[in-house]
């Protein structure tokens, strides 16, 4: 793993009649979804224990990591 995307979405919740944020932290080769929140607000605190978990299970020495825009979000995968 040398390069993390974080992606967030707005979903919107029909039965909550607002939108949730789903982050996904993305391993950028394999396109494997290493880590997702998905919640009413993401605080800095939720994003740092999703890097935690990561590291813990992946190990992120040396990895860098790049935040998707919203004009790149249109990517198809």
């Amino acid at each position: 793993m040398e390069y993390l995307w974080l992606d967030i979405k707005y979903v919107y919740v029909h039965a909550d009649k607002r939108n949730y944020y789903l982050l996904t932290i993305l391993d950028v080769f394999s396109l494997k979804a290493v880590d997702q929140i998905f919640q009413k607000r993401n605080r800095q605190i939720d994003v740092m224990n999703a890097f935690r978990r990561i590291n813990k299970e992946y190990g992120i020495k040396g990895v860098t990591i790049r935040m998707i825009t919203a004009l790149s979000s249109s990517l198809v995968w």
